[in-house]
C-alpha cells in the first residue's frame, strides 16, 4: 500500500461498517428466533396436514437463510474490525511521519519521493549543502515484501 492510500484511509469508517453488519447479524439472529420458537410452534399447534407441512418446511428455509445472513455478517464484521484495528497504527505512524517531514520543512511528493531544503555548509569543505531529492524503501522491495 502506498503512502496516499493509507493516507486517505479512515479506520473508523470501517468500524462503524462493521457496527452495521453487527446489527443486521444480530436482526437476523432475533428473525430466526421469531420464526423457529414462535411462528414454527404456532403453527405446528393450530394447523395440521400438507399445507401446514409445506408451509412448515418453507419457513425451515427462511430460518436457514437467516442464519447464513447471521453467519456472514458476523465474518465480515470480524474482517472489518480486524482491518481497522491493524491498519490504526501505521496510518498513525505515517501521519507523524509526514507531520515531522513538514516540521522540518521537508515535502513529501506524491511518488513518494521526500524533497529537503539546502542547509548548512560542509565541514570539511566549507561548501554549501545543496538541498535535493531521496526515496527510501526502509529495507522492502517495492512491492511491500521484506527481503530474505
Amino acid at each position: 500500500m502506498d503512502h496516499l492510500t493509507l493516507k486517505s484511509l479512515k479506520p473508523t469508517e470501517y468500524a462503524e461498517a462493521a457496527d452495521g453488519y453487527r446489527a443486521i447479524s444480530g436482526t437476523a439472529d432475533a428473525a430466526v428466533n421469531r420464526i423457529d420458537e414462535q411462528i414454527t410452534a404456532g403453527m405446528r399447534k393450530a394447523n395440521e396436514g400438507e399445507a401446514a407441512d409445506a408451509a412448515l418446511k418453507q419457513l425451515r428455509k427462511l430460518s436457514e437463510n437467516f442464519h447464513y445472513t447471521q453467519v456472514e455478517c458476523g465474518l465480515i464484521t470480524g474482517a472489518l474490525d480486524g482491518f481497522s484495528s491493524e491498519i490504526t497504527a501505521p496510518k498513525r505512524r505515517l501521519t507523524e511521519a509526514l507531520d515531522d517531514a513538514a516540521a522540518l520543512g521537508y515535502s513529501v511528493n506524491t511518488d513518494g519521493t521526500i524533497t529537503y531544503p539546502a542547509g548548512g555548509k560542509n565541514e570539511l569543505t566549507g561548501e554549501p549543502i545543496p538541498g535535493g531529492k531521496v526515496l527510501g524503501n526502509n529495507g522492502r522491495p517495492a512491492g511491500g515484501r521484506r527481503q530474505g
